[in-house]
């Protein structure tokens, strides 16, 4: 066999090759879909505002980085001081740092995600402690009413479509996995127009199931609302 391709051969590689860039392209898009920024959005629980949360987006050279704080009263009660989360170019998990306090303790936790395992530490007035998850290469940080923490679940939502399962690290506990049970494309009406969107139903597994909707225009967070918790997060230029 020489090292002469026929002309049906060449086609066939060619239309390999154009596949494969069509997979890298659209991997890339989901990737970069994110637009780095300061957006901030206001916290509401039974439809009355309870509070309001700050959030910086930036990408950096080898991922993604944000920070955010914020407060929030009702049933929740909590400011989160400091909020600060890091992650590969895909959106993959690396480090993580939130200090919240509450109107009983306040509470720093850090975490650590390698390629399988996790390893969180959580100090309070009282007690330092820590213990390590397996998790999986892909994990999310998803700490509890740290609501920033849903800037990198909007990306990866972006173009996964209906059935699209995402593992989530619910810190300090355990990774637990989310499956997106119902995908529709929206208008969305913000102060400077109406905007295409995506609403996705996630229900986390488990013991306890968790249902959480999260709407996003290109990776971009808009709006979250968490039933069990009666709240909804929004961002302030969505109407």
């Amino acid at each position: 066999m020489d090292g002469t391709a026929s002309g049906k051969e060449r086609h066939g590689v060619n239309a390999a090759s154009a596949a494969l860039l069509a997979v890298l392209l659209l991997a890339g898009n989901a990737a970069n879909a994110q637009t780095t920024g300061r957006p901030s959005f206001r916290v509401l629980q039974g439809g009355a505002t309870i509070g309001t949360m700050d959030v910086t987006v930036a990408r950096e050279e080898d991922g993604w980085h944000i920070t955010s704080t914020g407060q929030a009263r009702g049933t929740i009660d909590v400011t989160v001081k400091r909020f600060e989360a890091h992650y590969d170019r895909e959106w993959h998990a690396r480090f993580l740092t939130v200090e919240r306090a509450g109107p009983r303790s306040s509470t720093l936790v850090h975490a650590v995600a390698g390629r399988n395992t996790a390893h969180v530490d959580i100090v309070t007035e009282k007690e330092a402690r820590w213990h390590s998850h397996s998790i999986s290469p892909d994990t999310i940080f998803l700490p509890d009413a740290a609501y920033a923490a849903f800037v990198a679940i909007a990306a990866r939502l972006n173009g996964g479509g209906a059935r699209a399962e995402i593992p989530l690290l619910l810190v300090p506990d355990s990774e637990r996995r989310a499956v997106v049970d119902a995908w529709e494309s929206v208008m969305v009406e913000t102060r400077a127009g109406p905007l295409r969107a995506s609403r996705h139903t996630l229900s986390i597994v488990g013991a306890a199931p968790r249902l959480l909707h999260v709407w996003e225009a290109r990776g971009d967070l808009l709006r979250v609302e968490i039933p069990q918790d009666g709240v909804s997060v929004v961002r302030d230029d969505v109407l």
